[in-house]
């Protein structure tokens, strides 16, 4: 019974695939990098505000009545983690957040 070897060209193949696989997951980490640090300057240019948090408040509600143009919900709640120094995302009642101030359009909303 015969058996096949890998030729050279098969493993030319499986590294080339190998090599594109490493450089996309790097692309795409570069990408959510640029993004996060985007975010991150365009709510350093928001004015902010302290909140109340009230029973039954959740910091995505917060974060989505506190929208800033360009930046996603989910990078705000992670801007409002990192400013206010929370572990986690459960907040208390009668706990104070730095948040930015959002645009118009959002604090209408809120209203």
């Amino acid at each position: 019974m015969k058996t096949k070897s890998r030729t050279t060209k098969d493993c030319g193949a499986a590294m080339v695939i190998a090599l594109c696989v490493t450089l996309a997951t790097f692309a795409g980490q570069v990408a959510d990098e640029a993004r996060r640090l985007h975010a991150q300057q365009v709510i350093a240019a928001q004015p902010t505000e302290t909140v109340h948090v009230c029973e039954g408040d959740t910091i995505w509600g917060i974060a989505r009545a506190h929208h800033v143009d360009g930046v996603s919900t989910r990078e705000l709640v992670q801007w409002v983690r990192d400013q206010n120094g929370l572990s986690s995302a459960f907040l208390s009642p009668g706990q104070t957040l730095l948040v930015p101030l959002g645009t118009d359009d959002a604090r209408a909303d809120a209203s």
